[in-house]
């Protein structure tokens, strides 16, 4: 538990000092740390997952981007205001926020759990941001034709699962851009560009990068 509140802690400092790097995003993090801190108890989420019963326990596993390491996924596949990126799972929405404010690309967030989706909302509005959407809905409902990036969180999820999201990606149009976070993909239509070893709240993990090619 001590080991859990150390990384919780080196986090939240790093963090903060991130935030400051790029204009915009220190108050993105001002307002998640009122809303998690202050206004929603951690019972809340928990309540949602287990109302979702039909999926196994591990779907709901949880880690962050961190905002430094948005930035090098950013660089890495050269998001612009031209983009649109959609995070699958993107729990409180922290790499859409940063992906928003640095890039400018029209973002689209989706998770299962309404507390992070409200709350995201209520960050949009409060700091009048555009082209950011975040809404309840699962990802295996999603048709991904018009998104030029997905980011993919692979760490929770089986086999079976990544083959789906895998087929789901070949409505994208080519030149089209996938992230995996720890999932590799051998799909042909799913071109690996590069390999990175990044930082996560969690700690170090893979990072696939993929161009969409179907021609």
């Amino acid at each position: 538990m001590l080991e859990f509140w150390d990384l919780w802690l080196f986090n939240g400092i790093r963090e903060w000092k991130a935030s400051a790097e790029v204009p915009g995003i220190r108050e993105v993090e001002k307002q998640m740390i009122f809303h998690y801190l202050f206004k929603y108890s951690h019972y809340y989420i928990r309540r949602e997952m287990k109302e979702w019963s039909e999926y196994p326990r591990d779907n709901f596993c949880y880690g962050e981007t961190l905002y430094g390491t948005a930035r090098i996924m950013a660089d890495t596949v050269g998001i612009n205001e031209k983009d649109v990126v959609y995070d699958l799972g993107c729990g409180r929405g922290k790499f859409l926020f940063f992906i928003n404010i640095y890039t400018h690309a029209r973002c689209i967030g989706v998770d299962l759990l309404p507390t992070y989706i409200n709350t995201a909302e209520e960050i949009v509005d409060k700091l009048k941001l555009t082209r950011i959407n975040f809404y309840v809905e699962d990802m295996m409902n999603l048709d991904l034709y018009t998104a030029t990036v997905v980011l993919i969180h692979g760490t929770c999820f089986g086999k079976e699962f990544h083959k789906k999201l895998a087929d789901k990606t070949l409505r994208m149009k080519s030149g089209s851009r996938v992230i995996s976070v720890s999932f590799p993909y051998y799909e042909e239509h799913l071109k690996l560009t590069e390999k990175k070893y990044l930082r996560f709240s969690w700690g170090e993990s893979p990072v696939y990068f993929y161009t969409v090619c179907k021609d």
